[in-house]
């Protein structure tokens, strides 16, 4: 994930926050907040692992419940 800020745009929101760019299965995909841009990267990650995905592959794991849990607690 990429934060991107336009600091030749006259909209203030572009030029000091911007938005947020992720690169999920090989395409770039743009967000306006970086919850969303979490979000849809896990989203990618539970679907590509079949749900078999481990707490340390995702940025949000508290949000799925069927999250595998490795040694150590840890995933």
């Amino acid at each position: 994930m990429k934060n991107v800020v336009d600091e030749r745009s006259s909209d203030l929101w572009a030029n000091l926050v911007g938005w947020y760019t992720a690169d999920i299965n090989g395409e770039e995909h743009i967000f306006s907040l970086l919850s969303d841009a979490l979000r849809a990267y896990d989203a990618h990650v539970m679907e590509t692992t079949q749900h078999t995905a481990k707490k340390s592959q995702l940025n949000l794991p508290e949000e799925w419940s069927d999250v595998s849990v490795g040694r150590g607690g840890e995933g």
